[in-house]
């Protein structure tokens, strides 16, 4: 899943970047795109978590959160307010 998280994210922006000689729009619309899913991934890395935590009343041990998990859950939260904030501001004209 990671794989296609290194594959998917860069080429909606690089196409976003491309699109954007054509027309601003179409680069703000590929970074509220890019964002959003960039929040789906770490949003799944905190359901993954907290799963591996409810395996605490079977007995297991919680998966230990590692610096690159928690370096994608804070790019997380921040790519899903620049999501937020270019929805506001985004008008279809």
């Amino acid at each position: 899943m990671f794989g296609l998280f290194l594959g998917i994210v860069p080429l909606i922006f690089l196409f976003g970047i491309m699109d954007s000689i054509v027309e601003e729009k179409l680069a703000t619309a590929h970074l509220m795109v890019g964002a959003f899913i960039f929040s789906i991934f770490a949003f799944f890395r905190i359901l993954e978590f907290a799963s591996s935590c409810l395996g605490i009343i079977l007995g297991e041990a919680p998966r230990e959160i590692t610096i690159s998990d928690t370096l994608l859950i804070i790019a997380g939260v921040l790519s899903f307010l620049i999501f937020l904030k270019e929805v506001k501001e985004f008008k279809i004209t």
